[in-house]
């Protein structure tokens, strides 16, 4: 209705992490069901609210509202958790940088990558920064699914990537060999026994072509 004020959902932010910031938490509980995702409780979460905040953007966007200024706070304030988020996961050995095992340092670069796909989500999607500007963050994705691909080909690590974040961040891609490096990256999940994703590969690939000719809809969205 017209006569309602703009509106906005009440609990965005989700404050109930599964573990305190003194713990951290130990193999075991790492290679438990709680990491069923292969991703840390409170990355999950974050990235749940980071949803929230897109879907209000693009409900504002479609009915044509002024977006409120309590959004805006809002938005702040998962910045603020965005720059300072930091894995309970321990991954290194005692008084060392070395990793507990390869599984371990697998799931370090799944939670890098995935991590570093939500700087992209959200600016691109609540923030509308050009992609130009992110390719720092396109570059570390791109980095860490490499480094997990590795070990799941050379010290047969048992991991199934998700493939989201290297979706978003091939999506945002801006130069030639690094959405290749993507293009072969796809192709490497594919062949991991979860499935060819091909749907999502094509719509990569759809995205590059568009960007390429200069095309109008040249993002994944």
């Amino acid at each position: 209705s017209s006569s309602v004020s703009t509106h906005i959902f009440k609990n965005i932010a989700s404050e109930s992490y599964a573990y305190s910031d003194e713990r951290m938490v130990t193999v075991e509980d790492i290679m438990s069901t709680d990491a069923l995702y292969g991703l840390p409780q409170s990355l999950i979460l974050l990235f749940s609210d980071c949803v929230k905040l897109a879907r209000h953007k693009e409900y504002y966007r479609l009915k044509n509202m002024t977006t409120p200024r309590h959004f805006a706070s809002l938005c702040q304030r998962f910045e603020k958790r965005l720059f300072k988020w930091r894995s309970e996961w321990k991954c290194l050995k005692e008084g060392s940088e070395e990793f507990i095992n390869d599984t371990i340092e697998g799931l370090h670069h799944h939670t890098s990558s995935f991590y570093y796909g939500l700087f992209i989500y959200y600016h691109t999607m609540v923030k509308d920064l050009n992609h130009s500007s992110l390719q720092m963050y396109v570059e570390k994705v791109l980095t860490h699914l490499k480094l997990m691909s590795n070990l799941i080909l050379f010290k047969k690590v048992r991991i199934v990537p998700l493939i989201w974040q290297g979706f978003v961040a091939g999506c945002a891609s801006t130069k030639l060999e690094t959405q290749e490096e993507f293009r072969k990256w796809a192709a490497t999940l594919a062949s991991s026994g979860m499935g060819s994703y091909w749907g999502a590969r094509q719509i990569m690939f759809e995205v590059w072509r568009r960007k390429r000719n200069g095309e109008t809809g040249d993002s994944w969205y």
